[in-house]
């Protein structure tokens, strides 16, 4: 185990085979897992936001370069490349200080820097204090934000970047060439797929995954959560995520409010009918995996069976309880 490894982990660069080496690695010797720790309270303390790496290479690189300054390490050269390499480290109390005083030492500088290259803010959205507020961006996604909540549009060349105070639920007109990122102090959520909540909870941070998936990152790795998946990072810890039955019990604050992306028909029916307590049937299979985007507020179920089964291009027989889509 080497102290570049231990760096990766900790900024999150580190692959899913780099990080389960270093479980092990830790669960060999106590000494192992005390020189760890004494590198991660150093990094919880100091280390910068992730978007200030562009390049998470040369952090690494400069947290160790600074560790071998202090511990007096030296460098040889390859006879075969000319590049250089470190001389074999010894894992003592003495390392570990120096790499943790090297990780507060080389965050600072990062923070400063990025301190000095903010980026710029190209729109905020706020909510009342008493009710949620619905914002449709210019790319045909929806954000329902949460009473008191806040949400800005930063400017960050290709990708879609915000930032959230409070809570929100985002469905995301997906696109790989401009991936739609919200960053919650430390934590940031990619958008994979379509629909899903951010709730940051007494400074835990939780990801509710109704539809699609998402990556979620904080300086302690990046996990991928699926449908159904309720992912909840702390500001010191490893990311955990679990998984529901039924997610949906988890989203009810957004007010009698539906919001659709891009979702299959059949998902539709179903969120349809648990919303309004009736029961909606696609009689034929070959239109289930139609998508609709939409979002409905105040409207009542007739007039929302209607309008689905409109952008659908199918007919609808209704009842005060019923809705058959696709009847003939």
């Amino acid at each position: 185990m080497n102290d570049e490894l231990i760096v990766r982990v900790l900024s999150g660069t580190a692959s899913p085979t780099e990080r389960e080496t270093a479980d092990l690695w830790r669960r060999e010797a106590p000494e192992n897992e005390a020189y760890f720790q004494a590198t991660l309270r150093a990094w919880t303390a100091t280390a910068p936001a992730r978007q200030a790496r562009e390049d998470d290479h040369a952090f690494v690189q400069a947290v160790l370069d600074e560790a071998d300054t202090r511990t007096g390490a030296f460098w040889r050269r390859t006879a075969a490349g000319g590049r250089a390499r470190r001389a074999a480290r010894v894992l003592s109390p003495r390392r570990a200080v120096a790499l943790a005083a090297a990780v507060a030492a080389v965050a600072l500088g990062f923070r400063i820097a990025l301190r000095s290259h903010q980026a710029e803010t190209l729109a905020v959205w706020e909510a009342d204090s008493l009710q949620p507020r619905t914002i449709v961006l210019g790319d045909g996604s929806v954000v329902r934000v949460a009473p008191g909540g806040r949400l800005t549009r930063l400017a960050s060349g290709d990708e879609r970047r915000f930032t959230l105070e409070g809570k929100a639920f985002f469905a995301v007109a997906h696109d790989a060439e401009h991936p739609f990122v919200v960053e919650v102090g430390p934590v940031s959520v990619r958008d994979l797929g379509t629909r899903f909540e951010i709730d940051p909870d007494s400074g835990r941070v939780r990801t509710v995954v109704l539809e699609g998936r998402v990556s979620v990152s904080n300086p302690h790795g990046s996990v991928a959560v699926d449908e159904g998946g309720v992912a909840v990072a702390p500001p010191d810890g490893v990311t955990q995520v679990a998984y529901r039955d039924d997610v949906e019990g988890l989203l009810d604050w957004p007010g009698g409010v539906l919001i659709f992306q891009a979702t299959p028909l059949d998902r539709v029916a179903h969120e349809v009918g648990r919303h309004f307590g009736k029961i909606v049937t696609i009689r034929d299979p070959a239109i289930r995996s139609r998508t609709i985007t939409a979002w409905f507020g105040t409207e009542g179920f007739g007039e929302v069976m209607e309008a689905i089964c409109q952008a659908a291009a199918v007919p609808c027989a209704l009842t005060d309880s019923t809705a058959t889509v696709g009847a003939r």
